[in-house]
């Protein structure tokens, strides 16, 4: 799969209206424009959750467009990168995540 690159600071902005018009782009990795390195590009919903954008995070979840299997270029997924990250899962919980079966279902 191709990496998109964006500007570095589209997401450690926190800009919804900007991640909003990026939807296209939710699904696959994502780079900064200037690095040409072979470090792991993540998707827009693991960067949000690395730089703790909580705003960003409770937009993307539960967009149905959103597929949280989506695995950056070292296979990791979001939800992998929220526990590596030791992000409080359930401060991002306060959106309904029951469209996805079988994936932490909200009560």
């Amino acid at each position: 799969m191709a990496t998109f690159h964006i500007e570095k600071s589209v997401i450690a902005n926190g800009n919804l209206g900007t991640v909003k018009a990026m939807m296209r782009y939710w699904n696959q990795p994502v780079s900064d424009m200037d690095d040409n390195s072979n470090a792991s590009k993540y998707t827009l919903l693991q960067m949000a959750l690395m730089l703790q954008k909580k705003k960003v995070v409770e937009y993307l979840l539960p967009q149905q467009n959103l597929d949280l299997n989506t695995k950056a270029t070292d296979g990791t997924t979001a939800l992998m990168t929220a526990c590596d990250q030791q992000a409080r899962i359930s401060s991002y919980l306060n959106v309904p995540l029951r469209r996805v079966p079988g994936w932490l279902q909200a009560a």
